[in-house]
């Protein structure tokens, strides 16, 4: 490494205190060498000369009285240091530097930003350095004046241009979106004049949103590489969601066999690399209140507010309700188009505990955009109610009086209160004394559909033990099939009848069956007796 000092320039004053009398003073002057930190530098980079600057000081006449004297005719004060590229392919893009005093003792480093020019032939240069700065040269012990000079030197240091291998990208391919990690194909080309062998190709990431094969760096390996040579390499890179759609800075460098054998580094070039925008999905307008005790379809209109169209996507439930069930956790949409909506449902099994109120369900989108890997959106949350439990069928009861020691028929108006037809509708009488059923307790109907009706009829008698205008109860329950064949049991309803003395139940229907019996017992003999 070359270096050049800096001779102190003497001027020599003589102090009079009176006449033909030498005061004493103290004498000297920096002396300054400038060297560089690494001297060698390739064709086609952008780097920095690091300039050192050492103060080793030249004292020619000392003080033992006053120390501290000796140490000011040796700074250098105001010190400014410029370099220039002279006939060196290089160009210096830094102006001239101001340093401030430079002691003896304390090397200072300048550094200067420079590029080497692509075709720069291999060689040593020399670079001038030009510095200024001024000093006091004497200073009177007795009375403290000084004498000051000013020095404005230019130094040469040497400067290398390396024929190593040297690299530069050329292509930058990346797939990287934010919040998912894909590939990213950088081309590099081998832009020395000599072959690396036994290369390790190192892509480091310099910010924490953004990682390398899951971690700060990763490398890659290249046996022999020619000069002029493009290879690519292919490093998995993943961002955060918390990364924005932006460049971040990524540093590239080369360690390799030079042809003498010696391990050389390439200097770091630094690029970036800009996430594409992150995908992303919504659901809205969502429908279908869930009811406790029914099975439900819960819906919701699912938009790709992505960049980019989808392919093979489905919508997964990701909730976990104690009360609510999903029928299915999966629902596939397939290709859904940047901008395009569809509608998504899910059959819900909601239990008889549910309670009423507000539930939040969660779904995620999976799916693929032409990535390498398949993708998974963040969480969609949406909102909807569940409505407290419903009775299946509503029931309407006619002829609510019943004559003590009697009968009569008790209409039962039944409607369907399901939003599905229901079928095969079995209903069935209970009642305890002092009520009974007269014949049959049961009844049939075919098929409801929702909101529609049908009335039944049950014949009801009312003991001698009830009490005028008391109320008693009936009971009944129903059990049907509905829309996909599943067989149900409905809750038990209950429906008052008043108990009423004979005068006010109209024709007692004991003695209308009587005469019916004796009715046709009496054809019943007409016909036996024709036999």
């Amino acid at each position: 490494m070359k270096h050049s000092s800096i001779a102190g320039v003497l001027l020599v004053v003589v102090l009079t205190v009176s006449a033909g009398t030498a005061a004493a003073a103290v004498s000297g002057s920096p002396d300054l060498d400038v060297t560089l930190s690494e001297d060698t530098v390739s064709p086609g980079e952008e780097t920095t000369l690091d300039v050192v600057l050492s103060n080793s000081g030249d004292l020619d006449s000392a003080s033992s009285a006053n120390p501290s004297l000796n140490s000011e005719v040796t700074t250098a004060r105001s010190l400014s240091v410029d370099v220039e590229g002279g006939n060196a392919p290089i160009t210096v893009m830094t102006n001239r530097r101001h340093t401030g005093d430079l002691a003896t003792g304390s090397p200072r480093t300048v550094s200067f930003d420079i590029s080497v020019a692509d075709d720069a032939e291999p060689g040593t240069y020399r670079v001038p350095v030009n510095v200024e700065y001024d000093y006091y040269n004497l200073i009177s012990e007795s009375g403290g004046a000084r004498s000051k000079s000013s020095v404005s030197r230019t130094r040469y240091v040497t400067v290398r241009v390396s024929d190593d291998a040297t690299f530069e990208t050329v292509d930058i391919d990346s797939s990287v979106r934010v919040g998912s990690t894909d590939r990213v194909g950088l081309t590099i080309q081998n832009t020395g004049e000599t072959t690396a062998t036994d290369a390790a190709v190192t892509l480091t990431s310099q910010n924490s949103e953004l990682t390398v094969g899951g971690s700060e760096q990763s490398s890659r390996f290249v046996e022999t590489w020619e000069p002029g040579e493009n290879r690519t390499f292919e490093y998995r890179v993943g961002a955060s969601s918390d990364a924005k759609a932006e460049p971040y800075n990524f540093g590239l460098s080369v360690a390799f066999d030079d042809t003498d054998g010696v391990r050389e580094e390439s200097t770091g070039t630094t690029f970036g690399i800009a996430p594409q925008p992150e995908q992303e999905f919504s659901l809205s307008n969502v429908s279908g209140t869930l009811r406790a005790g029914d099975d439900r379809t819960l819906e919701a209109k699912l938009t790709n507010d992505g960049p980019r169209a989808v392919e093979n996507a489905v919508v997964v439930w990701g909730s976990d309700h104690r009360n609510l069930s999903p029928q299915e956790t999966e629902y596939a949409v397939g290709r859904l188009e940047s901008g395009e909506s569809t509608t998504v449902s899910f059959g819900v099994d909601t239990s008889e505990s549910a309670r009423e109120g507000p539930r939040q369900f969660d779904f995620s989108v999976n799916y693929n955009d032409g990535t390498s890997e398949r993708q998974t959106s963040d969480t969609l949350s949406v909102q909807s109610d569940v409505a407290a439990s419903e009775d299946a069928f509503d029931l309407a009861v006619t002829n609510k009086t019943i004559p003590i020691g009697n009968s009569r028929t008790v209409s039962v108006e039944v409607t369907n209160n399901l939003d599905e037809t229901v079928t095969d509708i079995e209903a069935r009488l209970f009642t305890d004394d002092p009520l009974s059923t007269v014949g049959t307790d049961s009844s049939y109907i075919e098929s409801l559909a929702p909101g529609e009706s049908a009335t039944l009829a049950f014949d009801v008698s009312a003991g001698s033990a009830a009490t005028e205008g008391s109320s008693y109860p009936m009971s009944f329950d129903f059990r049907y099939s509905d829309s996909d064949g599943d067989t149900h049991l409905s809750d038990t309803f209950r429906k008052p009848v008043d108990a009423v003395s004979q005068s006010g139940g109209g024709p007692p229907i004991g003695i209308i069956l009587g005469l019916g019996v004796v009715i046709v017992g009496g054809v019943a003999v007409f016909y036996w007796r024709r036999d």
